[in-house]
């Protein structure tokens, strides 16, 4: 489709953007000019964690590890949420009706907000009289409605109320004068933690094509401490691949040219080389016997790259990314058994 952060999209491209983001706001009652709450992985429970962003948004805008949809795509968002917002508004029943975009009535509370039964309290720095809430979105409706000190307490009717965005119409008098607010906010259910834990332990079991053993095995955890990162950053390293070698491991190594090979200070000239891990020891194959060194480091004698052939590393477009600059280094250092 193109290269965004080069090129600019095309006014096929808009218009196709434009009628699709249309109809998705239109369908799934999509607030265009909005924002709000994106969920993300997380290693400590509940295995989630709550980011703001705009319901319209780009890639790059809740991962930072892209450059999608492009610097020039991005710079066109704010046109196209407020063409999409000017589209819903000329139509009858697009949720630019019910769901006000800006100005004062909207009150967006920020974060995740849990809860434990049917009642969720939400404070504000105003108070009103015979309060009523109607839930704008389809779900569980509202049952109650009370204030108690700047806090409005919203009750809904159902139970198995669903965790997701939640837009609430508040109507009630303050003084003498009418007032109706819109309050958005994101609710999680705290009985949905596990059951939401669960489905996140699943989908990365399947996207990371994990198979669950059928025997138990004994657990063996291993990490590079921060004191031992710090050293290797203070030289010249690139690229820290760090592998845990309580089973046999084969790497087979070339490089542009001749392989400039140093085994414990004693340096060779190689075709192609290949060093074996078993056992917390590191074999290099010479002729019919092993050689077990400390520290085995591989260069281009040309000064070109180094290609480790057994480990086919492919970025998203299946560009071989097992090649590297400089030189490889293999080091012998004892396993760090953390739990078992």
């Amino acid at each position: 489709m193109g290269n965004f952060n080069i090129q600019k999209p095309t006014d096929a491209q808009l218009q196709a953007l434009l009628a699709l983001t249309t109809a998705l706001a239109k369908k799934y009652k999509i607030d265009p000019m909005g924002k709000v709450t994106y969920f993300r992985k997380s290693d400590w429970p509940p295995y989630m964690s709550a980011v703001q962003g705009y319901a319209i948004a780009g890639h790059r805008d809740v991962s930072n590890a892209t450059a999608c949809p492009g610097t020039n795509m991005i710079a066109l968002l704010p046109t196209l949420r407020q063409r999409v917002k000017d589209a819903l508004l000329s139509s009858p029943s697009s949720i630019a009706a019910s769901v006000p975009t800006s100005g004062s009535q909207l009150i967006t509370f920020t974060g995740l907000h849990y809860l434990t039964s049917t009642t969720i309290a939400l404070p504000l720095r105003f108070s009103l009289t015979r309060p009523v809430c109607t839930n704008l979105l389809s779900g569980s409706t509202v049952s109650l409605c009370v204030f108690k000190k700047n806090t409005l307490f919203v009750t809904f009717s159902s139970k198995d109320l669903s965790s997701g965005i939640k837009y609430i119409s508040l109507r009630g008098t303050l003084g003498k004068q009418n007032i109706t607010k819109l309050l958005s906010f994101s609710l999680l259910r705290k009985g949905s933690l596990a059951s939401e834990g669960k489905k996140i332990a699943t989908l990365y079991a399947k996207n990371s094509a994990i198979v669950p053993s059928s025997s138990s095995l004994k657990k063996i955890s291993a990490k590079i401490l921060p004191g031992e990162i710090a050293t290797y950053l203070k030289g010249f390293v690139s690229v820290l691949l760090y592998d845990l070698s309580i089973n046999s491991h084969r790497w087979e190594l070339a490089c542009d040219g001749n392989c400039k090979v140093n085994i414990d200070g004693q340096t060779r000239l190689m075709d192609t080389i290949t060093l074996e891990s078993n056992d917390d020891f590191l074999y290099v194959p010479n002729g019919e016997n092993y050689m077990t060194p400390q520290r085995v480091e591989i260069s281009s004698a040309s000064g070109g790259l180094v290609q480790v052939l057994s480990y086919p590393r492919n970025s998203y477009g299946k560009v071989p990314r097992n090649t590297f600059h400089g030189s490889l280094v293999f080091k012998k250092n004892p396993i760090k058994y953390l739990s078992s």
